[in-house]
Formats: C-alpha cells, sequence, structure tokens
C-alpha cells in the first residue's frame, strides 16, 4: 500500500538511502557484506557474521530490542 501512496521513485529512493545508511554502519563496525558493492540490493543485505559470534542469539537480540527480524541467510 505505501508503494501507490508514497510513489515508487520516492520508495526506491528511501530504500537507497536506507541501505547507504546501513552499509556505513556495518563498515564502520568492522563488519563485512557478503555480496560485493555493484551487486547488491538495497532491498537485501547480507552480512557475513564474524567467527565465534552466535548469529542465533544477535538475532534474538535484535528482534528483541527492536522489533526488527533478521533472516538467518543461507550463505558461507
Amino acid at each position: 500500500m505505501a508503494l501507490f501512496e508514497e510513489g515508487q521513485q520516492a520508495v526506491l529512493v528511501r530504500h537507497a538511502r536506507s541501505h547507504e545508511a546501513l552499509a556505513a554502519g556495518i563498515e564502520a563496525a568492522g563488519l563485512k557484506f557478503l555480496v560485493e558493492p555493484a551487486h547488491r540490493l538495497p532491498q537485501l543485505n547480507a552480512v557475513l557474521v564474524p567467527e565465534g559470534v552466535d548469529e542465533a542469539a544477535v538475532r534474538a537480540y535484535v528482534l528483541a530490542k527492536w522489533d526488527l527480524e533478521l533472516g538467518a541467510g543461507l550463505g558461507p
């Protein structure tokens, strides 16, 4: 519904801005994306989990604190 109310171009711009902010934060935290910048989609952000980090615990924390559900993914 937001697409029709906001307009397609505005939605694409909003997603791009959100992705840029997220990417800056991910990189500032020393984390890495699974996909190189040229192949990323602003609507889908695959971040590699560092060795020794319990990704399930991170996902549970983010869900409890911000009501934001992160997908576990199937990558390396």
